[in-house]
């Protein structure tokens, strides 16, 4: 039986992103502004570009604006894809940082049996996007990322 099936499965995640988005796309181009101090992302960015090949795919999970972290990576030669829930995040994104690609979706769409596949990827950066999420959701994605998945925490 997969986890699909089981009681507190996959199927059995239950999301509400009300207003989520919204309060996103009304921030809009003051998202920099609002939340400047971004030095430990950068930090987790340069130790993530140190230890991938170059060239390596990695999906941004919550990207924003894509500044720092997916034009961090593309800078380094990476291939990167961001996926964020906010339709004005996902253009501000397209513009910052124009060698990624940018898909408007939530991350719960990547699920097992999910609406949406963006195939492999050698590495996955989340930040505040995890924050958005219930805990049943992040233990979902532990379970399903746990054999390839490494947490790294980064102090100032």
């Amino acid at each position: 039986m997969d986890n699909r099936h089981r009681a507190g499965g996959y199927d059995s995640i239950r999301i509400n992103r009300d207003g989520q988005a919204e309060a996103f796309d009304a921030i809009g181009a003051h998202y920099d502004e609002a939340f400047p101090n971004k030095q430990g992302q950068v930090s987790a960015g340069d130790w993530l570009i140190r230890s991938l090949p170059t060239g390596a795919r990695v999906l941004d999970l919550g990207c924003g604006t894509g500044v720092p972290t997916a034009r961090q990576l593309v800078v380094s030669g990476f291939e990167v894809v961001g996926i964020d829930l906010s339709v004005g995040m996902v253009k501000l994104a397209r513009e910052c940082v124009p060698g990624a690609t940018f898909h408007q979706m939530d991350i719960a769409d990547l699920r097992p049996g999910g609406p949406r596949e963006l195939g492999q990827f050698d590495a996955v950066a989340a930040f505040f996007s995890l924050l958005m999420k219930d805990t049943s959701m992040i233990m979902s994605c532990w379970i399903l990322e746990r054999q390839t998945l490494t947490c790294a925490t980064f102090a100032p």
